[in-house]
């Protein structure tokens, strides 16, 4: 900041005693601190202010400081540096300040003047004429200054377009001065004889004309007499070498990112017309709107993204008409959203000027002031000339911050795509592409989804503020879903029409703000859309829009893949339920414990079953079975298998007829069908208590009996599976079960698994029973289906099945 007003010697003294006072700050105060720095007549002012004013500083600096000591030179460096120091104190602020004279910052006791070479024309008589034009340029009043400067008489020029008086070929062009505040330079006009009447011009519109573009009021002198009509040129400061008027050479802006660079630029702008407060405005990717990127001086909330269409208010004509323009005051122009951003600041004058790259306008920089009519077209050429200097700089770090915008965007695209990928459950995905959207590209969202009656109905809503949450759902509960449109490009939405929210502040502010709907579009045909909600105030910037759409795409893909995976499994569960029994029968003398888990993502039901169900009042029949393989086309034979076995058990055949029947059935089915293991058996209660079972091993693992007294034993003998021979061979065995005792059924998904090439097998099933003698069917079943799974760290890779029959 020194630096940029010209300050050069001072600058070290500066430096080293704002950061011994800083330090004081941090070390003793122990709060944060503010530094401010004033530039006065011959002098820099610099006040370091703490929060701690009740530790309070000697009135004078220690006459001597120990050489150990780590404090107490502060002071000292201070009284001995500055022409004066002191400090101030307030109810919660301390602050010391300290003065240091700069000689070279002195103001001239007068302005001194220069010499000046004047080519006056011999007999000449210095005429400075009056001439008033309509807002159309047409002469109304022309003096006898202008007649005897010009040789036009005031009859003849009164009426005619001073345009027409122009000498041909002078090139000045009309427009220039017709459309300005504020305009001075040289043209040439003709005489009546033709000649060419070389003078220099000052026109000021004025207001309160004939009509709304108001008059111009025209001061005319010959060419010669410029040099006592023009302001002189400023003095500019002495700066640190490599600068021209306080602004660092090219190379040295170049290395300055955007934000910083703009805030100099602000800083520059200021300095060189003396204003209050300024600004930068940059034109958007779009190139129709500007968009505010600095300010100095301006109220707190005034930056953000304010933008204002490039030909209009504030800007002017200036993106075809490259001149400084002037506002002598806001009050007096006419109401805009681009001046009242500026009123509310307090601003009286603005002066604007172009930044320029190329022929192609980039920016706008302006000048404020609290003062009405604070700048001329003088102040104007002077900001011209600091725009022109850091206009190229300024497009090199836009352009150089769009890039790296870009690359986050693809960036940002590609990590949502992934996490949207990574999951297909539908809630999931609808809270992913909420959060996802807020609050990068929105204060709100709401996600729409088009249900089987082709209505749009609220199916998830998220607010960056959780503490709006309720509003917002109160909101969007009242308000009708969007339209569907077949536009799949983003539309605004005011969800406040037609609908009464009294009552609801929090809410009818949501909604005052407005929204932006964009489509979501999957496979051809939308499915839904998102809400984007408006933060109050401002509206979505094409490059937010332009990245959200681009997030709908893949937003109404993921969401698309999720609804279809929740259908398709819905319906796979629903049937997959149709191959296992509905509820285990209630058996008298009799206790049921199963345990099931079928292999693979989506499966309820796979290639293992099991089934208990009565036959008669005196009889039960059970089953448990394994089908080669695993998930649908097994749960298909599942289903075969575990019906027919009900049937054909009903009808009253025997055991080896009913086995017979289901081989048949399988090798009916063809290559449609696969081989089954199945034990298969029946039971019945004895009088005296416990249960006589006669059960057959079709190629199955053979089931273990459970005693009472925790020793375990096989049951039954293994025969041949079904599905593959005309004639398997059977043999039916029989088990008595007395109280306390449990016959434990299982498919090879517990035997056969594996860790470390190591396998479970029927010596690890036994060791399992061994140990829970007595416990109950169920529970009996979940611990042995635990034993398998902890027996490995992988996940299981086949069906299981479990059914546990204990006698009571």
């Amino acid at each position: 900041m020194l630096t940029d007003w010209g300050v050069a010697g001072g600058v070290d003294d500066a430096v080293l005693l704002t950061s011994e006072l800083a330090t004081n700050a941090v070390l003793h105060a122990g709060t944060g601190f503010d530094v401010e720095c004033a530039l006065l007549d011959g002098a820099v002012l610099i006040e370091v202010l703490d929060h701690y004013p009740t530790r309070t500083l000697p009135a004078s600096p220690p006459d001597e400081v120990e050489d150990d000591s780590e404090g107490g030179r502060g002071l000292q460096l201070t009284a001995a540096v500055a022409a004066t120091w002191g400090v101030e104190y307030s109810l919660s602020t301390k602050r010391v300040w300290f003065r240091i004279e700069l000689p070279e910052l002195r103001r001239p006791a007068g302005e001194r003047l220069q010499a000046a070479e004047v080519d006056r024309p011999a007999g000449e008589r210095p005429r400075v004429a009056w001439v008033l034009l309509d807002g159309d340029g047409v002469v109304l009043e022309w003096d006898e200054a202008a007649h005897g400067l010009t040789g036009w008489s005031a009859e003849e020029a009164v009426g005619t377009a001073l345009g027409d008086l122009l000498h041909p070929g002078a090139g000045a062009r009309a427009a220039d001065w017709r459309d300005a505040a504020r305009w001075q330079g040289d043209y040439e006009l003709r005489s009546p004889d033709g000649r060419s009447v070389p003078v220099f011009a000052r026109h000021v519109r004025l207001r309160g004309g004939k009509d709304d573009k108001g008059t111009v009021a025209c001061l005319l002198a010959p060419a010669w007499l410029r040099v006592l009509l023009t302001d002189p040129a400023p003095t500019p400061p002495s700066g640190s070498p490599g600068e021209s008027n306080g602004i660092p050479e090219t190379e040295t802006l170049g290395r300055l990112e955007l934000p910083e660079l703009l805030a100099r630029t602000v800083g520059w702008g200021q300095a060189a017309v003396s204003g209050d407060g300024g600004f930068v405005l940059l034109v958007t990717d779009t190139q129709r709107e500007l968009e505010l990127r600095a300010t100095s001086g301006l109220a707190p909330d005034v930056s953000g993204q304010r933008r204002l269409q490039v030909a209009e208010g504030i800007t002017g004509r200036l993106s075809d008409l490259p001149l400084p323009r002037v506002l002598d005051d806001l009050d007096a122009e006419s109401d805009g959203s681009d001046l009242g951003w500026l009123r509310d600041s307090g601003v009286r004058s603005v002066v604007s000027v172009p930044l320029v790259v190329e022929g192609g306008l980039i920016g706008v920089l302006g000048v404020t002031a609290a003062e009405p009519a604070q700048f001329t077209l003088d102040d104007g050429a002077r900001l011209q000339k600091a725009a022109d200097r850091v206009s190229i700089a300024v497009q090199t770090a836009r352009l150089t911050e769009i890039e790296r915008t870009r690359r986050g965007w693809l960036s940002y695209l590609a990590e949502a795509s992934d996490m949207l990928a990574g999951t297909l459950e539908l809630d999931r995905t609808l809270a992913l592409v909420a959060q996802l959207v807020v609050p990068r590209l929105a204060p709100w969202c709401a996600v729409y989804l088009v249900d089987e009656t082709s209505t749009q109905s609220l199916v998830y809503a998220w607010h960056a503020d959780e503490e709006r949450l309720e509003a917002l759902g109160q909101l969007l509960a009242k308000v009708p879903a969007p339209p569907l449109g077949g536009r799949a490009t983003p539309t605004p939405w005011s969800p406040l029409d037609d609908v009464s929210l009294d009552g609801l502040a929090q809410s009818a502010g949501l909604a005052a703000a407005g929204a932006t709907v964009i489509p979501l579009i999957a496979r051809g045909r939308q499915t839904g859309c998102l809400a984007l909600g408006h933060a109050p105030g401002e509206r979505p910037r094409s490059d937010q829009l332009e990245l959200a759409t681009d997030l709908s795409r893949r937003a109404a893909v993921s969401l698309d893949n999720a609804r279809l995976y929740e259908e398709r499994t819905a319906t796979s569960r629903a049937l997959q339920r149709s191959l296992l029994p509905h509820e285990l029968p209630a058996i008298e003398g009799i206790e049921i414990g199963v345990a099931y888990d079928a292999a693979g993502s989506g499966n309820e039901v796979g290639g293992d079953f099991y089934d208990v169900f009565p036959v008669r009042p005196d009889l039960f029949a059970f089953a448990v079975g394994d089908v080669c393989g695993k998930g649908p086309e097994a749960a298909a034979v599942t289903g075969l298998a575990r019906h027919a076995l009900r049937l054909l058990a009903k009808r009253g055949d025997s055991m080896h007829d009913v086995l017979a029947a289901l081989n048949a059935a399988l090798l009916d089915e063809g290559e449609r069908a696969k081989f089954v293991t199945v034990v298969y058996g029946e039971g019945r209660r004895r009088p005296g208590g416990g249960i006589e079972l006669q059960l057959a091993c079709a190629g199955h693992p053979v089931p273990l009996i459970l005693r009472s007294d925790g020793t375990v034993d096989a049951a039954g003998v293994m025969g041949d599976l079904l599905g593959v021979f005309d004639n398997p061979i059977t043999d039916v065995s029989t088990v008595d079960l007395r109280p306390g005792d449990a016959l434990v059924c299982f498919t090879d998904g517990v035997t056969e698994r594996r860790q470390d090439g190591r396998m479970l097998g029927e010596e690890g099933v036994a060791a399992v029973l061994e140990s829970a003698a007595g416990v109950p069917a169920a529970a009996l079943a979940r611990r042995l289906q635990t034993a398998v799974t902890d027996f490995a760290e992988t996940p299981p890779r086949d069906d299981l099945a479990i059914l546990v029959l204990a006698a009571t």
